[in-house]
């Protein structure tokens, strides 16, 4: 298993492949990076 941390903080996260990790962290990224999923990166782009 892969451990791979948030993009946006040090938050860590455990999965096989990258879809795995994406769903482990789907959670925390709602919970506290709300304005980024929401509004888009931090730079204000949508993906």
């Amino acid at each position: 298993m892969k451990k791979m941390s948030c993009d946006l903080c040090e938050v860590t996260a455990r999965g096989e492949t990258f879809e795995d990790w994406m769903k482990a962290l789907m959670p925390h990224y709602i919970e506290a990076h709300r304005d980024v999923m929401e509004n888009g990166d931090e730079q204000g782009r949508h993906a």
